[in-house]
């Protein structure tokens, strides 16, 4: 070939790509496109062209966060990076923003801050765990006069349960059993005030000293499938006999070794790399068969305050045709609708509680113990406040 056509050829082939890229820019599925087990999410919104905009310069400030984040095959440059740095150095790249992801030995993979938080001691004053504890007992004590059971669940960390899969380069030194969390400090003052809640941390504790596997997914930051099937024999122990309509039982068509799915494997899906690491370690993944013996007009309706250690249980739930529709308050910010997840549409904070709670037979509450010092986000204050 002449040498003038082999530049012609490569310049032609240089400008075809920046075009491309170019292009996809205003192609609103090019992120999604080559994503590899999980995608981005476009945050970013559309930039603002009005005078005071331009003026302050907070148009051109959105203009780089959306073209940064809808830039042409974005999903391929980002995880090119991630596995460049992966590759060598078997480690994720450290992040400013977001989930900062530890890969372990044996693909454990752990998130940063959970590991921080089980070997940083608890420094919130007394008062305030007292407090807090008295909050949720108070009520406890007034959603019981209207015959609605409200259930505190903790969710245990897999930092705590699983410290071993953690070099000990990242505990500094420490060890999570030689730190006192805020939870733990928080532990017999419940006890004090007669609180009913559900103490994952300690369960947990006694089911792997009993040599119990998979109560995490190696791969997945949440509690494993596998194990909340056991947390919902726990569950119903403590919420059916303040039922109207008692959850029914569902049965597992399997409960086989499987890859991961879902939430079992969302830190692998974080990692955002061209090729999974591996080995990916095999979980059980219980396959629920619904019950039928149930009605659904004679199904429970109940209301879930969580975090999102509550999905696992949530979908379950749903999963077993085992509750009424019902709604979902994600954080104690946003409402939606259960079980399609769908948005309310709704103001929390206009929520009358007084009327709101007399549509549910109970009341759940889900969080992890590293967000204790959230005191569920304010919400058994204002319950207190309105009832």
């Amino acid at each position: 070939m002449p040498r003038y056509s082999t530049k012609t050829l490569l310049i032609g082939i240089f400008f075809a790509w920046l075009w491309g890229a170019g292009l996809l820019v205003f192609w609103r599925g090019s992120n999604q496109w080559l994503t590899l087990g999980g995608g981005s999410v476009l945050s970013a919104p559309t930039p603002k062209f009005d005078l005071a905009s331009l003026r302050s310069g907070a148009t051109a400030r959105q203009c780089e966060a959306w073209y940064n984040e809808r830039f042409g095959l974005r999903n391929l440059a980002v995880r090119t990076d991630n596995q460049i740095y992966m590759t060598p150095f078997g480690e994720a790249p450290q992040r400013t923003e977001g989930t900062t992801v530890i890969v372990e030995p044996g693909t454990w993979l752990f998130e940063h801050h959970y590991i921080e938080h089980a070997i940083t001691p608890s420094t919130r004053p007394e008062s305030e765990l007292r407090a807090a504890a008295h909050d949720i007992r108070a009520a406890q004590e007034k959603l019981k006069k209207l015959g609605i059971p409200l259930l505190l669940v903790v969710a245990p960390s897999k930092a705590e349960v699983y410290p071993e899969r953690i070099s000990p380069i990242r505990l500094g030194g420490r060890t999570p059993a030689g730190v006192l969390s805020s939870f733990e400090r928080l532990r017999p003052i419940l006890q004090d005030e007669g609180v009913r809640y559900y103490d994952g941390p300690a369960r947990f504790a006694e089911w792997k000293a009993a040599g119990r596997p998979h109560l995490f997914a190696p791969t997945g930051t949440h509690w494993s499938y596998d194990s909340t099937q056991e947390v919902w024999h726990d569950l119903r122990a403590l919420l059916n006999p303040g039922l109207s309509h008692p959850i029914p039982e569902w049965s597992l068509r399997s409960r086989d070794l499987a890859h991961p799915q879902r939430e079992d494997r969302d830190l692998l899906a974080l990692l955002h790399l061209l090729n999974e690491l591996r080995p990916v370690p095999p979980v059980p993944f219980p396959d629920i068969a619904p019950q039928t013996s149930v009605p659904a007009d004679e199904l429970p309706r109940i209301l879930w305050v969580h975090d999102s250690f509550g999905y696992q249980l949530i979908k379950q739930l749903y999963d077993g045709n085992a509750a009424q529709p019902s709604a979902g308050l994600y954080y104690f910010t946003s409402a939606y609708r259960l079980p399609d997840l769908a948005p309310l549409g709704i103001d929390i904070a206009k929520i009358h509680w007084a009327e709101f709670v007399k549509q549910y037979d109970a009341i759940v509450v889900v969080w992890t113990e590293i967000a204790c010092d959230t005191d569920s986000w304010g919400f058994f204050k204002l319950l207190n406040e309105q009832l």
